[in-house]
Parts: C-alpha cells; sequence; structure tokens
C-alpha cells in the first residue's frame, strides 16, 4: 500500500532513536493503516493543540478537535504534527 508523510510546522521535536517520522512509517507498513503522532497534555495547553477523539471501544482516533476549549476537550491527547496517511485518506477526503 502506498503512503505519504504529512508534517506540520507548529512543534519542534526531538526524540532518541529512529526519527518520528520513521517510527510513524514503520507503524503504518504494519498495521495497513495510517499513523499520528500524539503527546499527553494536561492542563489549559491542550487549547493550544488539535485533540484526539478516541473511540472508547477500539482506542483507535476517530478524530480530531482543533484547538478545544480545555473545559470540552474530548481527552488529553494532542496530535502533534506528525502523520503518516495511507493513500485512502484521498476517499475518506472526498466524501
Amino acid at each position: 500500500m502506498r503512503r505519504f508523510a504529512l508534517l506540520l510546522a507548529g512543534d519542534f521535536l526531538t526524540y532518541n532513536g529512529n526519527s518520528t517520522m520513521s517510527d510513524l512509517i514503520s507503524g503504518s507498513e504494519k498495521t495497513g493503516k495510517s499513523q499520528l503522532s500524539v503527546m499527553k497534555t494536561n492542563g489549559p495547553d491542550i487549547s493550544k493543540y488539535g485533540v484526539i477523539v478516541s473511540d472508547n471501544k477500539t482506542g483507535l482516533a476517530k478524530g480530531i478537535i482543533e484547538k478545544p476549549d480545555f473545559e470540552s476537550a474530548p481527552s488529553d491527547i494532542a496530535s502533534i504534527g506528525r502523520y503518516a496517511f495511507t493513500t485512502n485518506i484521498f476517499d475518506i477526503l472526498r466524501k
């Protein structure tokens, strides 16, 4: 399956080991699904990020709410702008 990377410039990441993108691509190859980098964010800083909406049953991300108010954030898991998408994302976007 073909895939592509999307990197947003809002955060500078340092990482020990393989690069973040390398890990995302490896995860995508292993699962056949798109991957995204996330971090746990406590308190009002969550409003600076896109916040993950999780499927409680599977634990998978089912959406992202962009910069919600701290009080209404659906989780404490923030997307940090690194994605490895499978090309079926274009079918989803068309819908």
